[in-house]
């Protein structure tokens, strides 16, 4: 039996809008690569279509591995959920009928002659804090970026969701996602606390405000932080020209021709260093005067653990033996 591993996905514009899929087939060091679409279609179809369409290509039985960032293929095939919803005549445990019928039953059907192994890839949001809370939890657990992903949301018990958000995400990013999933689940979980971390917040209202004061906006940060190419974007959409960089060495002097104020903000973790030395390279460029904009004031605090708090203290006595 023959080995073919099967790389798939789909996505689609608006959702449900415009679509397409696209899969790798590799076996015995050839590769073949397949792709489509439909005019109007939604996520989840073109992720299940990657797949079926994968498999039809296979001629007689495989041991065959596919690869997927959709959490609705992985758990519909590995957690049993498309069988069970098969032989409840396509209804889901809460009675309410399941979606895309037609592609599971393809599906299911062209699984059977393989031996099949489904692998979950992460798709895009790849901030370390929401990788590492993934990779701590064992139970189903689901990234969503946009409030359209709500609703593609595949789960065994309504009743039963919680949420959990990144805590550099502003309460603005965060909003119009928590909305959709009490739109979506009534009886979501909240945390007890809200765990949006207001300095993000509290920096992209000011970054609002610098952005119509000046002509162009730097924003100090790396180009892997989210929050500081969020800044960038937050500057851009108030109608002003920005621009992430990592430091003073990446200043190009035509950034400045017809400007005549130019506004610095940095990115939560970025050093007060690399924003006084970018100061500085703008003096030699002609800057005559530095104003410094008031902030927000911040007073939300953000507690321990307890947990951490009793080993913290424990390190302490021991350091003072």
């Amino acid at each position: 039996m023959k080995f073919v591993e099967i790389f798939s996905d789909g996505a689609c514009s608006g959702n449900p809008g415009p679509g397409g899929w696209g899969a790798i087939l590799r076996c015995d060091g050839y590769e073949k690569e397949i792709s489509g679409g439909e005019a109007h279609t939604t996520n989840n179809r073109m992720e299940l279509t990657g797949v079926i369409q994968a498999l039809s290509a296979l001629k007689y039985p495989c041991k065959v591995r596919v690869t997927t960032d959709s959490r609705y293929v992985v758990d519909g095939i590995t957690k049993g959920w498309a069988q069970g919803w098969k032989k409840r005549g396509w209804k889901k445990s809460d009675g309410k009928p399941a979606l895309n019928p037609e592609l599971w039953d393809e599906l299911l059907t062209l699984i059977e002659p393989h031996h099949l192994t489904v692998v979950w890839v992460k798709g895009h949001a790849g901030h370390p804090e929401v990788e590492g809370t993934v990779g701590q939890v064992d139970s189903e657990i689901n990234v969503i970026e946009k409030p359209a992903q709500v609703w593609d949301l595949e789960v065994e018990n309504p009743e039963k969701v919680a949420y959990v958000s990144q805590t550099t995400i502003s309460y603005d990013d965060a909003k119009g996602l928590i909305q959709e999933l009490k739109k979506r689940f009534p009886l979501v979980a909240e945390p007890k606390k809200a765990d949006i971390c207001y300095a993000t917040q509290n920096r992209q209202d000011a970054v609002k405000e610098l952005a119509r004061r000046v002509d162009l906006v730097l924003v100090v940060g790396s180009k892997s932080s989210s929050n500081s190419n969020r800044l960038r974007e937050v500057a851009e959409g108030a109608g002003t020209k920005a621009y992430l960089l990592d430091d003073a060495g990446e200043i190009n002097p035509d950034w400045f021709k017809g400007i005549e104020r130019v506004g610095i903000t940095a990115g939560a973790s970025a050093p007060e260093i690399l924003v006084d030395e970018i100061v500085e390279k703008l003096k030699t460029l002609g800057a005559d005067e530095v104003e410094t904009m008031a902030g927000q004031q911040e007073e939300v605090k953000f507690p321990l653990p307890k947990g951490l708090w009793k080993k913290d203290l424990e390190n302490a006595r021991d350091n003072q033996k």
